[in-house]
């Protein structure tokens, strides 16, 4: 198993545990079944029957209980280890907690199907960092994606945490942006081998159709970042209804395209925009350039205080990362990354950062 199904795993374990510690049937449950039994029955030979009968009836209300539980748990986002139950007064065994939370009615005929559980808060876990892709521009292909890594509250594992970071988390740099509609939520995500289901709330479906592909690859990217596999196929739901039926593409599943297609050709991929660093500031990026070759300019204001340039592991058609040491004395710049155009010196795909050497 991968290392985030071994994660689901886990969880789907403690949960299963902890909820199966839940439940606490009443002290006199077994007597009322058999005083029920005993007014019923017309032969004594019938009486034990139907108490086995009964008792395996709770039994099973008990384990479809837990079961329920999980599966509501997974809708909602919530998980046993992140919402602690809640503990009844002393001495009224009435009042032990269900799964979910619920309080037994007082006693009565029995129902005939449980109860279904109630959601129960949700509670981020320790922070993660994940990888996000934001949209920006890239002369003079127009939008393209560019990654940052965000450190947030886990929220059931690193592919919900990534797609609510995307969602919600403004990007650091203020050149990149995110089309997806203000409130735009994550309501499940749910992997079945190499297919991501996402499901999003529905004001998803005020994506704009100029920038539904770009944004849709920049969910792609995204997931299959964080679930650290390039071959996943996204089927994107909104509302619980396939996307397709709000506007979003036309298709019923969204993979990752040609990255020549989509990714921005040079970028910077550390520092990252605002970091503090050492007077020996190590620069790292990706590229796909003529012959690998990346220019590097470091500027104080309009001043040009460093240029020079770097090679990347691959180019001309493939992507490579390249890396640069410079040292900077103390004070606030900008790091410009680009590719310098055989045509005419004009600077294509350039990318910034703003840093502070201490």
């Amino acid at each position: 198993m991968s290392e985030y199904e071994d994660y689901l795993v886990e969880r789907l374990r403690r949960a299963l545990q902890e909820e199966a510690e839940l439940i606490q049937p009443a002290g006199d449950g077994l007597q009322r079944i058999r005083a029920r039994t005993r007014a019923r029955a017309r032969f004594t030979w019938f009486t034990p029957l139907v108490i086995a009968s009964a008792t395996a009836a709770v039994a099973g209300v008990a384990v479809g209980g837990v079961m329920t539980a999980v599966e509501q748990r997974e809708d909602t986002g919530s998980t046993a280890a992140q919402a602690p139950p809640q503990s009844a007064s002393p001495g009224s065994p009435s009042a032990s907690p269900r799964p979910g939370g619920a309080t037994p009615a007082a006693p009565g005929p029995a129902a005939p199907h449980p109860t279904a559980p109630q959601p129960q808060p949700v509670h981020p876990g320790a922070p993660i960092t994940v990888p996000v892709y934001y949209v920006g521009e890239a002369p003079p292909a127009g939008p393209r994606l560019y990654r940052e890594f965000r450190r947030v509250p886990e929220y059931r594992g690193p592919i919900t945490t990534a797609v609510r970071a995307m969602l919600s988390e403004r990007p650091l740099d203020p050149d990149y942006r995110s089309y997806w509609p203000p409130g735009t939520r994550v309501r499940s995500v749910t992997r079945v081998g190499d297919t991501v289901t996402v499901d999003l709330s529905r004001e998803a479906a005020g994506l704009g159709s100029a920038q539904a592909e770009i944004s849709l690859q920049q969910l792609a990217y995204t997931v299959s970042a964080a679930a650290r596999s390039a071959h996943l196929q996204i089927r994107l739901l909104v509302d619980g209804l396939p996307a397709r039926m709000s506007g979003l593409g036309s298709a019923d599943t969204v993979k990752r395209a040609d990255p020549n297609q989509v990714q921005a050709a040079v970028w910077i991929t550390s520092p990252q925009e605002g970091d503090t660093v050492g007077r020996t500031v190590r620069l790292e990026g990706v590229a796909n350039t003529f012959e690998a070759n990346v220019r590097i300019q470091v500027l104080a204001g309009d001043r040009v205080v460093t240029d020079t340039y770097t090679t990347a592991t691959a180019g001309t058609g493939a992507f490579g990362i390249w890396a640069k040491e410079i040292e900077l004395p103390p004070g606030t710049y900008v790091v410009k990354a680009f590719e310098e155009s055989a045509e005419d010196g004009s600077d294509l795909w350039p990318d910034t950062k703003r840093i502070t050497v201490r």
